[in-house]
Order: C-alpha cells, then structure tokens, then sequence
C-alpha cells in the first residue's frame, strides 16, 4: 500500500541546502517534490495576483510546482478504481482560468 504522506520540500536552496538524501536519511521517508528558492519569481506573482505558474511559466519554481501537481495526480489516479477515473478533471482544467502570460523571466 502506497504511503499517505507526500513530503515535499519548499524553497529549497541547492547552493547551500540540505542535501535531498540527507532530510531523506533523516526522516526516513522518501520525498515526493522539491519546490526551489525563488523569492522573486513568487514575490512579483503574489503582488500581481496571479499564479506563478500562469504568469512565470518557464521559471524553475513553475516547472517544480506542476511536476508536484503531476505527482499528486498520478499519485490519486493510481490509488482509485476505473469506475471512478471516467470523468476525472485534468491538470489543464485545473489551471484553464488561468491565463499563461508568456513573457520572459524579470531581472
């Protein structure tokens, strides 16, 4: 049976972090999604009100929180039966009224 606990490290710094497999050894479970440091991508979201996802598509921290989003679907689609799978929402229907802004990464 697959674990309950998803452990997933936000803002992690891998300059100067703790190594994945060190908090892996520490708390002896396995981490499902690790979130990078990126305070200005988020910071510049959050005072426009929108998702860094939509608005930062191409930044590293947009990229690790749909790769997690991805994990956890997979994850429920994985843990329930056919039956239930029929009419499930998709990942884009999750994020369709969000518009994606493509612009390029701010300095």
């Amino acid at each position: 049976m697959a674990s309950k606990i998803d452990l997933v490290i936000n803002r992690h710094d891998l300059r100067n972090g703790i190594p994945v497999s060190e908090i892996e050894n520490v708390v002896r479970h396995k981490v499902t999604a690790v979130i990078c440091n990126d305070h200005e991508a988020v910071a510049v979201s959050f005072n426009r009100g929108q998702p860094v996802i939509t608005h930062q598509p191409q930044r590293i921290v947009s990229k690790d929180i749909m790769r997690l989003a991805e994990t956890l679907m997979r994850s429920e689609e994985e843990q329930e039966p056919a039956a239930a799978r029929t009419r499930r929402p998709t990942l884009s229907g999750l994020f369709a009224r969000f518009p994606v802004q493509h612009s390029h990464q701010e300095s």
